[in-house]
Order: C-alpha cells, then structure tokens, then sequence
C-alpha cells in the first residue's frame, strides 16, 4: 500500500513536519495545541518518536497499519518509519523525539504504549523544560528516568493492520478519504 494513498484528506488542516538536521540533545519535546483535525504529510526521522496526546486522540499511519491513541496511550514510531499523523479537533500533542541510541531495538514498525499517571506527569514537566536542558545533574537524571518510564510502558493492542486483500484494502482507503460517502461494494 502506498502510504501517501492513505493520507489524501480532504477537509484537513496541514500540520507541519519539524525540521531538524539533528536533535539539540536525546531527548527533544515539540509541543502543540491543535483546534482543527489536521495531518501531516508522510515522513520518517532518524530518531524514535514518541507521540502522546494528552487531550485528544491521534492516529498513526504506517505500510502496516493504523495505530490509535487517545490519552491514556502514546504511539512510538522507530526511526526511518515512514508515517503520517492525524489528530482529532482538540487535541494537546506532546511529542517526544529521541535518539535512536537511548532507545535501541525497536524493530521496524510502531507500538502503541500504555502510558501511565507518572509518565503523563514526566512528559509534562519535560515540556517546560528549555531545548538545552542541562544533560548532567538534576535535568539529566530526570530525562533519564523519563526514559526508563518509556522503556518500561506496556504495550496495548490500538492497532489496525492494512488487509492482505487489495479490494478490502481499496475499501478501507475510501473509507479514510471519505468517511461520510456511501461505499459501493463491487467486485
């Protein structure tokens, strides 16, 4: 399937993709407050993502699947994944962008993680503080442990493989494009 397929929208705000030739240390917070629906266009990153809504849902869009999370849940996505995201209206993002060194042996595909009391705490207090924050001492540690949470978040079962069939496949792409239209289920 054809990632770019699946994230044709129409009536969708576009969200925009960061650019970044690297990260300004291992762990990078990249928060936003979205009113609309929005994506963004299929991309990938050297680093691992961590996709967390605090308020809202958001929906990871793979070559395997559908990955959902409202916010009890956290989508992480490996680097050189190529994916798109999509949020509800509403929704508060904090997204976390890691270094592929501090969170090695992912595979290939993303994972939808439980997220727990004390990691919606920890991501949000690492949002407020600054992009170079002190890598030894008190702020380091903490982003260490930030990341022992991360490491430690079981994974729950908010995700849709894509069909083998390519007429199903067909229907469920429609189905994304236009959710309100009819379906017409021919051969």
């Amino acid at each position: 399937m054809d990632i770019a397929e699946t994230t044709k929208r129409r009536d969708l705000a576009s969200r925009p993709v960061p650019v970044l030739a690297r990260l300004p240390r291992p762990v990078y917070a990249r928060a936003e407050q979205m009113q609309r629906k929005a994506a963004t266009v299929a991309h990938a990153h050297d680093w691992v993502q961590f996709s967390y809504a605090s308020r809202g849902v958001l929906q990871v869009q793979t070559h395997q699947g559908l990955f959902i999370a409202p916010p009890q849940w956290a989508i992480l996505i490996p680097p050189h994944c190529v994916h798109s995201v999509v949020n509800a209206p509403h929704t508060e993002i904090r997204s976390l962008y890691i270094e592929t060194g501090a969170m090695p042996d992912l595979g290939t595909d993303c994972v939808v993680l439980e997220v727990s009391d004390l990691l919606r705490e920890m991501i949000r207090h690492f949002a407020t503080l600054p992009v170079e924050y002190a890598q030894e001492g008190a702020e380091g540690r903490f982003v260490q442990a930030l990341l022992d949470q991360i490491h430690a978040a079981p994974p729950a079962a908010l995700r849709l493989p894509w069909p083998e069939d390519e007429r199903l496949r067909a229907w469920c792409r429609h189905l994304l494009d236009v959710p309100e239209a009819p379906l017409q289920l021919g051969a």
